[in-house]
């Protein structure tokens, strides 16, 4: 995506792709932005700023009397039982949980979505997340943010349906009664934060790469850092990366910045 002017990439359902180099916690990142606010210059306590998470990095544990293995934490083992709210934890307490960022935040519920008819049964709601596209007009690229027919038409037609928050009681109850499977479903606890200006002065100095890639992504965090771009700024060779899709053999990449 381009980087100038921001709103090319400050939008629900882009990505950001850490630079190679970039060391520390954010090392070898991808991130979902889920939500940006500008701040509002008539309302002082409008400050504005972007969340989105991490969606490449597995929650680990260290396994006991192990040598340097590890395995993925489920669900329970972040949220005590008694913390998950009614059939909750029966439904998704052994689910394996990402890792979304430095920023303390309950678990936060990612799914793919169903048919129109299934959604309005099961009732359970949560935001679309959009798919940022690129068109050419008259010889110049053109982002624009789209939410795909499957919102409307549903998974069975297509799997760029995913959704985020939602109703978490009445996912677990469409697992339980096997309307829905487990694997539908994906957790992320804690959260990637800035403050209003902070990520725009990220892209400048070249800390991300904005891109745009389909919505599966984010839900199954199936992506690594795959092949060389150039960077905006002609500084040498950054990496894209590369976008797994869930349950097939093919292989997406995601545009990166221009």
């Amino acid at each position: 995506l381009p980087t100038h002017p921001p709103a090319s990439y400050l939008r629900r359902g882009a990505y950001l792709v850490s630079h190679p180099l970039l060391p520390g916690y954010f090392s070898r990142t991808v991130i979902v932005l889920l939500d940006h606010t500008p701040p509002s210059p008539g309302e002082p306590e409008k400050e504005g700023g972007t969340y989105g998470l991490i969606i490449n990095r597995p929650s680990l544990t260290t396994v006991p009397g192990g040598v340097d293995r590890v395995r993925p934490r489920a669900l329970r083992e972040v949220i005590p039982s008694n913390y998950l709210p009614g059939n909750f934890g029966e439904a998704f307490g052994d689910s394996a949980v990402r890792e979304g960022g430095p920023v303390n935040a309950s678990a936060q519920m990612l799914r793919r979505g169903s048919s129109a008819e299934t959604e309005d049964k099961l009732g359970i709601g949560g935001t679309v997340l959009p798919e940022i596209t690129e068109v050419e007009t008259e010889g110049e690229r053109v982002d624009s943010t789209v939410e795909e027919e499957a919102v409307a038409m549903g998974a069975s037609d297509s799997e760029a349906a995913v959704y985020f928050k939602g109703d978490v009681l009445k996912a677990a109850e469409a697992v339980l009664n096997a309307e829905m499977d487990r694997d539908d479903f994906s957790f992320v606890v804690g959260a990637s934060c800035w403050a209003a200006g902070q990520l725009e002065s990220e892209v400048r100095r070249g800390y991300w790469i904005p891109c745009a890639g389909p919505p599966r992504m984010a839900l199954t965090g199936m992506c690594d850092h795959v092949g060389d771009i150039e960077d905006d700024k002609g500084e040498g060779a950054v990496e894209a990366i590369r976008a797994d899709g869930p349950r097939t053999s093919s292989t997406e990449g995601l545009r990166g910045a221009g």
